[in-house]
Formats: structure tokens, sequence, C-alpha cells
């Protein structure tokens, strides 16, 4: 029962229940209301009530990779969490339920970008994002000032890759397989990824088909093409107007022969639209390639089969498929800097930083050479390598945290374990990242051997019966892990001496724990992925 608090004190028992009585007997008169104040009758004026001011709703509008924009109004207002957003997204997309974990919340701008977890409340993280931008970016203070984020709706960075593959061969899967291609084409086009230029154009013919749909010999050209490379390859692809660069760039096949790129588009966009259509016409219920004709046999009703006869979904999962055989495939960005490794004297005597990308996903960690094209310079899956955080122990622009990785190589004929730091603003969260890619990496090989071991099977299997993925890496060299400079040590966790060691400082493991250790290292532009 709701109490009058304009009652007066000696009228209060007539308002209080049987059972309150009992309460405020045994509390020595006091009542005790639900907002959690007390009264006591023997007061001269009982206490002023606390009114919670109303809550006023809040328009937001969310963004996808394509730029479409879904504006919504919530009840929770300024209270409304990352969590509600992605519910009321999932709604308006009508992507099926059991594929909520597919795709995320951000907060994203040109400075910066931000997975959200679900109790996160952006509203409060609109308000900290010029703190933020000084904690984890170089950014300078007059484009903190400026920068805004906005709310984007994209695929979940801890989402396995085999797990994507199972949601979406689901019914009414459509919507998350174009939102999946249109974040792919994205970072194809902006050079995030380092694709060969076979694989660039193989793509774009790929994209052409999805956006022009079917091909006309007559219609699409080579010059009908000219005015729309760039929506199909990243900017180092692009023909320059003149000079030697031109000709090495303008063609990706012709070796020089003629033709262009724009003849190349045209040769790879008919030969994508054919392969599709071509056989939409002549299967039942069989798909364009093995991992897509996997998928739908899986699906079992006719009319789910049926769905992967559209022409459009095909061309679009292929784009799909030619990513996912990449091990950087959904990959988290984050820009870091590593000491450059020459051989020159001077440089010896002083830091030379060279920038690198750090990309991430639940299966392994890459380190891209910051160029245009991106290279590989390293590649290790978790069980390849250790790594430890180490803060920085200054404030400064010219101070950044560390992440150290540690991992087996060779040194010419020796067998070496090397250790590489790598400076970054954002190092907090590559190593959150890592341990959280880790944990949930242990928690299904713990799931795994449960279930072995509840159907009598071994505890361990065999390396040889373990599923590698047939991810698309070559193990003949190991890309350009010389160019960075590590730390070596011996089999027995011995340093191992460089020829110039009185020259240069090195750090032990003694020095890794203390704070004096810590170098400065010049600033680097950043702009990609993190997730808070």
């Amino acid at each position: 029962m709701a109490v009058d608090l304009q009652t007066s004190p000696i009228e209060i028992e007539s308002v209080v229940p049987r059972e309150e009585k009992e309460v405020v007997s045994k509390n020595k008169g006091k009542v005790k209301f639900s907002n959690g104040d007390e009264f006591n009758p023997t007061m001269a004026t009982p206490p002023q009530p606390t009114f919670m001011a109303p809550v006023k709703p809040i328009n937001l509008t969310v963004y996808t990779i394509d730029n479409a924009a879904y504006k919504m109004t919530f009840q929770t207002g300024r209270h409304t969490s990352a969590g509600d957003i992605l519910k009321e997204m999932v709604k308006r997309l009508k992507i099926p339920e059991e594929m909520n974990n597919v795709f995320s919340i951000w907060l994203t701008s040109q400075q910066l970008q931000l997975q959200l977890k679900s109790y996160h409340v952006p509203v409060k993280l609109f308000k900290k994002w010029r703190d933020l931008l000084t904690q984890y970016t170089t950014a300078s203070s007059d484009v903190c000032k400026t920068d805004q984020p906005i709310l984007s709706f994209k695929r979940n960075a801890f989402l396995p890759i085999k797990e994507e593959k199972r949601l979406i061969a689901k019914k009414d899967s459509k919507v998350a397989i174009t939102l999946l291609y249109h974040e792919a084409v994205f970072n194809v086009i902006n050079g995030r990824y380092p694709l060969s230029g076979e694989e660039v154009l193989e793509l774009a013919g790929l994209q052409c088909a999805v956006e022009n749909r079917e091909y006309d010999e007559s219609q699409h050209t080579p010059d009908s093409m000219k005015d729309t490379l760039r929506r199909y390859f990243p900017a180092h692809m692009m023909p320059v107007s003149s000079g030697v660069k031109s000709k090495l760039l303008h063609s990706v096949r012709s070796g020089g022969g003629g033709g262009g790129l724009e003849s190349d588009l045209c040769k790879e966009y008919e030969k994508a639209w054919n392969k599709v259509s071509s056989c939409a016409k002549e299967r039942g219920d069989k798909c364009v390639d093995v991992e897509t004709s996997a998928i739908a046999v899986s699906l079992g009703k006719e009319e789910e089969k049926k769905l992967w006869q559209d022409i459009d979904l095909q061309l679009k999962l292929l784009y799909l498929q030619r990513c996912w055989i990449k091990p950087y495939y959904g990959c988290v960005m984050f820009r870091g800097q590593v000491e450059r490794k020459t051989s020159n004297l001077k440089q010896f005597l002083v830091y030379s930083d060279r920038s690198v990308v750090v990309a991430i996903n639940p299966e392994c960690i890459h380190i891209f050479k910051d160029s245009s094209p991106r290279e590989i310079m390293l590649y290790l899956t978790y069980d390849l390598f250790s790594w430890d955080f180490q803060p920085a122990t200054e404030e400064g622009e010219n101070f950044f945290s560390s992440l150290w990785l540690e991992f087996d190589s060779t040194h010419g004929q020796q067998k070496v374990s090397k250790r590489l730091q790598i400076f970054s603003r954002q190092a907090p969260m590559m190593d959150a990242m890592i341990s959280r890619c880790v944990d949930d990496l242990n928690k299904q090989d713990e799931e795994l051997k449960r279930i072995r071991i509840d159907q009598e099977g071994p505890q361990e299997l065999p390396m040889e019966s373990i599923d590698t993925g047939n991810r698309s890496v070559s193990k003949a060299k190991n890309y350009l892990e010389d160019k960075l400079r590590c730390e070596l040590y011996s089999p027995q966790g011995e340093p191992i001496s460089h020829p110039l060691k009185s020259l240069v400082k090195r750090l032990t493991d003694k020095e890794l724990s203390s704070p004096e250790t810590t170098p400065t290292h010049q600033s680097s532009q950043e702009g990609e992925d993190t997730v808070l």
C-alpha cells in the first residue's frame, strides 16, 4: 500500500497495513519505504521524498557499413545500452534471433573504432570520446576536438569463422550475408587486407557482377569501366596519369602488353557472372563450389535449398568465401611501432621505428607492414606464441605501452626464441583481445575434451587428426620476419649476443620488470579498429 506523505505523523498508523504495523513496532516506530527512505512517526515532520526526473526518450541513428541509416527511439533515454541498440537493430533488419552474436554495436570515427560490450552506454562514451582519443590514439588536440563518432552495426570481432559459416547456413540469412559481404568489400577496397593484385581483381569481378547484374558485352566495355575503377580497387592499384608507374599498375595480368585494368575487370566480371548464372540454370540444389554446396546440403529442407539458387546471394557468398580462406579475415586492426632492423652502425645508435598494423582475430595474430599495399611480416596462431603486456611508466605523447610476443624461430641455422616488442597506445586493447581469444579457445578445448570423455573416446586427439581449416597461408617462408628486430634467446633461455651489443641497449628479463626501461618512441597516425 502506498503511503501518503502528506499524512500527519500521528495519523500514520491509519495508513500502514497490519503486516507493516508489526515492522513499525519492531523497528521502534520507523517505516521504511520502497525508495529506501525511513520515516519515524515521533519526528515532528516527515522526511522529504526523493523524486527522480522523468527519463526523456532518446533518438539514435545507427549506420551499417554500406552507409544505410536506421533511426530509432529508445524510452530508456541516455541510459540506453549497446545491448538494447543491438536487439533493436536485429529486429529492424529481421535477422534471426539465433544470429545475434554475428554482429555488434561499434562507435566509429576517423580516428578510432571501438566495439562495445552489451552493458556499455554509448551516450556516456560520446561524452568521454575526447579522453578516449587521447588515451588510445596519437591524434593532436585539435583533431580530438573535432572528431565525432557514430554508432555502427558491424561484424562481431570475436566471432570465429567456423561459427560465422554455421550461422549463415540458416534460413533467412540473406540479410546477414549481405551485411558481411559489404564489410568484406570495405576491407578490400580500402586496402586493409594484404591481397595480391590477382586476388583483388577476382574479388572486383565478383563485386562488379553483384552491382551490375547480368554481363552484357556491348554495354560493359573497358571504356564504360574507366570511371568506376575506384569502386572496385584499392588506391594503390589505381592507374596514375603518366609515367612508368602507370604502365606497371595499369594492367594486373597483361604484363604491360596492353588492355589495362579496366579490361581485366571486364574479363573477371564476365567470368564471375557466367560461372554463377550457368550453374544456377543447371543445378537443382547444388551450389557453385564445394564449400557452398556443403552449406546447401546441410540445410535439409527444399525451401531452404532454393534460397541458395539466388544468383545475387551466390555472388556475395562467393566473395565471402574468397575472404574466408585468408587467415586475417575478420581481424581487428591496431596500429603500433616496432624497432627497425638495420645493419647501419649509425642507425643502431638511435631508435629507428617502423609503423606496423597488428591484426588480431579469434584464430591468430598478424603483423602487417603499414604500407600500400600491406605486406605480412609475421603470422602466428595462438599455440605458437606467448605474450606479455608492459604499461607505459611515464605519461607523455612519446611514452607508449608495449605488447611483447615470444615465439620459436630460426636464426641462420640455429633454433632460437625471438621476442618482439610492439609499442602502441592501443597495447592494452591488444592484450585484452588476445586474452579473450585464448580463453575462448581453451573453453572450446575443454568442451571437446568433455564430449570425447562422455563418448568414451581418447582425451587427446593425435596432431594429424586436428583440422587446421585449410587456410591460405604459405609455410615456405616466414614472410618478412627477418625485417623485424627481435631479441634472440637460445632454447635454454640464454640471450644470444649481438655483434654490436655494446652499442645498443637491450632489455633483459630483469629490465623488463623495471619501469625505467620503457623507451620513448615517435608517434604514428592511428585510425583502425579496436575493441573496448
